[in-house]
Order: C-alpha cells, then structure tokens, then sequence
C-alpha cells in the first residue's frame, strides 16, 4: 500500500504543478495577447491618422457624385443600354469574331449575327445618348461598406462593349467604315462610362474594352486610305494621358476601403475579410479575439504596404513592373492566419500594370502609324527615323523592313496575355504595318 500511496502522491502533485503551469502559461498568453492589441492599437491609429492627414493620399472616390442633373447624367442611359442589351446568348458568335474577324464567320453565323446585332440598335442608340452626357454617375454608395461596392454595370460594359467592337468587324467588311469608326467611338464611350469608378475590378473591365478595341483595328483600318481617312481613325484614339494615374487612383480606392475597414470595430474587419474571401463563416469567436492583435499589427504592415505600392506604380514601367512582380512573388506565399490584413486586402497586381501599359503602347503606336501613313500619302515617303518612345521600353519604336513597320516593344517585343487570373507580357512583337510608298 506504501508505494500505491507514494505514487498517488506524486501524481496529484504532477497533476497540481502541471495544472499550475497551464494556468501560469494562459496568464502569460493573456498579458502577452493584452499587450500586443494594446501596442498594435496605438501603432494602427498612429497609421490610420497619417493616411488621413496626408493630402497626396486623398480619397478618390468622386465627392460630388450627386451633383450632375438628370438631364446631364449618362449613367441611367448606359444602365438602361445594359438592361436592353443583356449576354450574347447560344449560337451568337461574338467571340469568333472577336478572335478571328468577320471573315472567319459562316453566312450563316453572318446573317444570325446581322439580324441580332440589328435587335440591338436600342440598346445601342440609349448608350450613343448617354456618351452626348457630360457626366456619368452609376448609382452607388460610398460610405457605407465599401468592400461590398456592387457595380453590375462592369458586365454591361463588357457584353455591350463586345458587341459594337463586332458591329464594327462588320461594317468595315462591308466598306461602311464610317459607319465602323462610329461603332469603335461608341465602344470607347461605353468603356469610359466606368471612368469616374476608382475600383480595380472598374479599371480593369475599362482597360480590357480599350485593349480590345486597339488590337482589332490593325484589321478595321482598309488598306486605301486618304489623309482625311488618317485623322479621321486617329482621332478616335485615346490621348495616351489618358491612362495617367489610373492604377494610382485604383490603389488609393484600396487604401481608403482597409483604411474604412480597420478604422471601425474589429468585427467589421471580419466581416469584410470573410466577405473578400467569399466565405459564408468567418470561424468562432474566440478564434478571432485570439488573432485581433495580428490584425492590429498585420493592419499598420498593410497600410504601409499599399502606400509603397501607390510610389512604386509611379515609377517608370520596367523599375515598377520588376518590384510589382517581386511584391506578388512575396504576397503569394503568406498566410491568412499570420497575415490576416495582407494576406486578402493587398494584392501587388502587377497585372494591371501591365494591362494599362499595354493600352498607353497601343495608342501610341496606331497613332504613329497612321500619322506616318498621312506623311507618306501627302509626300509620297515614310519619315528616315521614329523619335516616338515605346511607354514599355522607353525606347524609340522600331522601323523595319520587308514589309515596313513600325514595332513596339523592341526585339523581344511584347503582347498582353491572359494567364492564371492575371496577364503576362509576352514576346511577340505588335507592330503597325505601313503600306509601300
């Protein structure tokens, strides 16, 4: 019975001691966990204060949002044109179009095509009367949760966009360019209905429809053209500052939504973190009292963080797209659980970059092109040299031979591709091809 007693002893006072230890250990949790949410607490309103007082880093979105009458507004016109206009539908082939020009289409899909564009002129005549507005302000609201921002009119322009980028592959098959060039200027419009929104997802879709729009009037543009032909396509280009401070504008939207998200009850940080992530559960309580202090502290990090970014976009392309690229290569390996606030809210999207990037290039070049083909027209020779500088290289666009062109991007030349979500240049040359003096 001696030695049952003396192990009994033992093991209550093993039992006691550990009992002991997990409670020293939860106390010392508890005071480590205060004084991290206490520290990361005054860090992250230091931080939020100075994003606040620092006039550069000002809220883009539009402060006088409502100002604009009915009759000056062209955003219930677009959103009317959306509605009216809706998806493609089975069978309608816009997208072999899009791909390989009205020529790759059957008679068949032709006439489908003709007779569904046609059942659209409605559509296409309320956003001609939206883009005669000066303002466009879709209806939306600022203040209140701005990760939820619904913007249904991205899809409108995309579809609606599409559409008369196709209506335009038609019209120039059949030698009504003037009526093409309208089609094309419409398109624009309807893309730069979104370009009062300072969202990513905004920028992106406006930038896609530009894109798209450039890279299919290599094929629009005949190949008999008069001077008057050459202004006249080259006044539907963007001007290239278009394209200035877009993604700055974009990344300043960000900052202001983390800055909005952290600013309130940590709830509500939850809240948006699971809404990002598209989750229905945002795991229990106490799972998330216990990672408050990492959002606290992960939150000053993020901030931090996309304030570099909006300099590092500001950078000439190459210095930016390498950081950019090394920024996601470091975002891409962190953990939502150690990194709640970078992990979701900071994404490096050097995609973007390079989406507007292309579309600066792009006009750059279809302008050059078609100034060079009035100069050959009106003197009966190209220019000797090409002094205009490629946005991605910084570099004079190529002159080169057999046939003459003008090329972006250099020897290794470039091209935006999709790939994985986001876009990847490419080496394969864009180039404007010159007609034979």
């Amino acid at each position: 019975m001696g030695p049952m007693r003396n192990a009994g002893r033992l093991l209550f006072r093993a039992a006691t001691w550990a009992i002991r230890g997990l409670l020293a250990l939860v106390a010392v949790g508890a005071i480590i966990w205060s004084v991290m949410l206490f520290t990361g607490s005054m860090r992250l309103q230091e931080a939020l204060e100075a994003v606040k007082s620092e006039p550069k880093l000002m809220n883009p979105a539009p402060k006088n949002w409502e100002i604009a009458g009915p009759g000056d507004n062209g955003g219930p016109y677009f959103a009317a044109a959306f509605v009216l206009h809706r998806y493609w539908g089975p069978g309608i082939p816009v997208q072999k179009v899009l791909q390989e020009g009205w020529a790759a289409a059957s008679d068949e899909e032709q006439a489908k095509l003709r007779s569904w564009l046609e059942s659209k002129k409605p559509a296409f005549d309320l956003a001609a009367e939206g883009a005669r507005r000066p303002w466009c302000r879709f209806v939306r609201s600022w203040t209140s949760n701005p990760w939820e921002v619904y913007a249904p009119e991205i899809g409108g322009v995309a579809f609606l966009g599409r559409s008369l980028i196709v209506r335009a592959e038609m019209q120039s098959a059949d030698g009504d360019y003037a009526g093409a060039r309208d089609s094309i200027r419409l398109a624009f419009a309807v893309a730069d209905s979104l370009r009062d929104e300072p969202p990513r997802e905004c920028l992106s879709f406006r930038m896609s429809i530009h894109e798209q729009i450039m890279t299919r009037l290599l094929r629009l543009i005949p190949s008999e053209l008069t001077a008057q032909d050459c202004e006249e396509w080259r006044r539907l280009l963007p001007d290239v500052s278009t394209y200035n401070g877009l993604l700055e504008r974009a990344y300043l939207w960000d900052l202001h939504v983390l800055d909005d998200v952290l600013s309130g009850p940590l709830d509500r940080f939850w809240h948006a973190w699971a809404e990002a992530k598209d989750r229905v559960g945002r795991g229990s309580s106490l799972q998330r009292r216990l990672a408050d202090p990492l959002v606290k502290i992960d939150g000053v990090r993020a901030l931090e963080e996309l304030q570099k970014m909006i300099q590092v976009i500001g950078k000439p392309y190459p210095e930016a797209h390498a950081e950019l690229r090394k920024m996601w290569s470091e975002w891409h390996g962190r953990s939502r659980g150690w990194n709640p606030v970078r992990a979701v809210f900071v994404i490096p999207s050097w995609w973007h970059l390079d989406r507007v990037q292309s579309n600066r290039a792009l006009s750059t070049l279809l302008q050059t092109g078609l100034e060079w083909e009035k100069m050959r027209i009106e003197t009966g020779k190209y220019p000797n040299r090409c002094d205009t500088l490629d946005p991605f290289t910084g570099q004079a666009l190529l002159l080169e031979n057999d046939p003459p062109r003008l090329t972006s991007g250099g020897a290794q030349g470039w091209s935006l591709e999709s790939q994985g979500g986001g876009s990847i240049v490419r080496g394969r040359p864009i180039s404007w091809t010159l007609r034979r003096p």
